[in-house]
């Protein structure tokens, strides 16, 4: 079955937020970067963040931090800082994958319970849907400090299924990297890949049940 039919098939459908719903990387990039300034270290490139995001700000602080400093100490300050400069983006560059609200729409209109499962803080996350718009097409979002453990640990998207009176058969995650992969199968959740997304290669070899790289193709 291709993605278009997959998703209209299933009555729950559950997204993850950056690089699925949401070009967020500059945002995240040049936040990253005044908050290395602040700690008195060298910029990064956009590709760290792509390549570390999927596991929240704390895991691409970890990231920068442990390549250019490896000191506890220094990644917690820069953790603080980053959530900081980030929060004043107040996303200013993210918007919306083309297709995304038409697909948005589709779901509601048909029936579909739609959620949110993402490695973002809960605040984040509503902050960001709410300012492209879409925090109203969800009846529930489930952040990273949600649940007991992060994806790819399945609580997040067991505890989203169950706020939507869901079962996992009844259910699609759609993402764009090998944590959303691991986080589907452990739940028994079928999964579709945004291979438009920041995933890459490595997402790209993960089991998917179907793949799009562009929304406006569901439709």
């Amino acid at each position: 079955m291709n993605a278009s039919a997959l998703i209209a098939s299933r009555p729950a459908l559950v997204f993850d937020l950056d690089g699925t719903l949401a070009n967020t990387a500059t945002d995240l990039w040049l936040a990253l970067n005044c908050a290395l300034a602040e700690c008195g270290l060298p910029e990064v490139g956009i590709e760290l963040v792509l390549g570390s995001l999927h596991g929240g700000l704390e895991e691409t602080a970890r990231a920068a931090g442990g390549r250019l400093a490896g000191d506890v100490a220094v990644w917690r300050q820069l953790c603080r800082s980053y959530a900081r400069h980030y929060q004043q983006r107040e996303h200013a560059s993210s918007v919306l994958y083309d297709g995304v609200l038409a697909l948005l729409d589709a779901g509601r209109q048909r029936g579909a319970v739609l959620a949110v499962c993402t490695n973002k803080s809960r605040d984040e996350a509503l902050a960001l849907l709410d300012r492209l718009g879409i925090k109203g097409h969800f009846d529930c979002v489930v952040g990273g400090d949600s649940a007991t453990f992060r994806k790819p640990h399945p609580g997040p998207l067991l505890q989203a299924l169950a706020e939507m009176s869901m079962r996992p058969d009844q259910a699609l995650l759609i993402g764009d990297s090998h944590v959303d992969a691991q986080c589907a199968a452990a739940a028994g959740v079928a999964f579709v890949l945004h291979t438009g997304g920041y995933g890459g290669a490595r997402a790209g070899a993960c089991l998917a049940h179907a793949r799009f790289h562009d929304y406006r193709e569901l439709m």
